[in-house]
């Protein structure tokens, strides 16, 4: 679902507001309704490690934020020590006030599963600098 957005709105990750979830939430509640007769089975977000390590954290994937030691390219902008964190909490918000509008809007039941998820690998990662 986060298609949507362009790569140039890193803002709605990094500087999310409430304004921005509820955009994303709007987005939800479309393809819920729109779909909701035909998918089985949602996923909001997925690898939203990927997204924030890839995005804010090494800089590899739009919009290529990072900084020393962390980026594999010569990034100009960025925090790759507190970015990723705050992009996947964000995301992660995203995805729960999707949940929620499923839940209190589409779901037939409390007896029926709700089959809605978000993909999230946990990963530590370990660098030792000398």
């Amino acid at each position: 679902m986060l298609g949507i957005f362009s790569q140039n709105e890193h803002i709605l990750i990094i500087h999310a507001t409430t304004k921005r979830r509820e955009d994303f939430t709007a987005y939800a509640d479309v393809c819920f309704r729109e779909f909701g007769d035909r998918v089985s089975h949602w996923t909001t977000l997925d690898e939203v490690n990927v997204a924030a390590i890839g995005s804010y954290d090494n800089g590899q994937i739009a919009p290529g934020r990072c900084s020393d030691p962390f980026g594999t390219k010569k990034c100009t902008v960025g925090n790759s020590s507190v970015e990723p964190y705050i992009a996947a909490h964000n995301m992660l918000l995203a995805h729960a006030s999707a949940t929620r509008l499923y839940r209190e809007k589409y779901q037939v039941s409390n007896l029926v599963p709700e089959n809605i998820t978000c993909i999230l690998t946990l990963v530590l990662y370990c660098f030792f600098f000398s």
